[in-house]
């Protein structure tokens, strides 16, 4: 049970995903690339949640817990556009399945940072 909650945020997160996708009528900004940089964005905290779950609630080491992160990511991403392909007015595209696994290696990659980052301070004595 203490590993399901390191869970909860990931859950929580794919479901807003899930429901953002099943929307028919969603307005983005006006300017290039917006709708895959939201995809990036979107996908890059899903990676970070996906990441602090493995990490805290299953002891993975850092490189694998981005690598995972990344292969979650990229999966719910196809799961997400194959589900978009029946929802009207929405329609799959290939980049932005590309932004989607990018999103979830830089979410990956950022937790493994700040993990690495803090781990090393714990580390180090203090000058003080």
């Amino acid at each position: 049970m203490k590993k399901l909650k390191y869970w909860i945020p990931a859950f929580f997160w794919a479901c807003f995903i899930f429901y953002m996708s099943s929307r028919s009528n969603v307005e983005l900004p006006h300017f290039p690339f917006a709708d895959k940089i939201i995809h990036l964005i979107v996908y890059a905290i899903l990676g970070y949640f996906t990441a602090r779950a493995l990490s805290r609630g299953h002891g993975l080491e850092r490189k694998r817990t981005i690598l995972i992160s990344l292969l979650f990511s990229g999966f719910y991403g196809m799961t997400d556009e194959f589900h978009q392909s029946f929802v009207p007015g929405r329609a799959v595209e290939f980049f932005d399945l590309v932004s989607d696994i990018l999103g979830g290696a830089l979410g990956g990659f950022f937790y493994g940072y700040l993990l690495r980052h803090f781990k090393r301070s714990e580390r180090e004595p203090t000058d003080k």
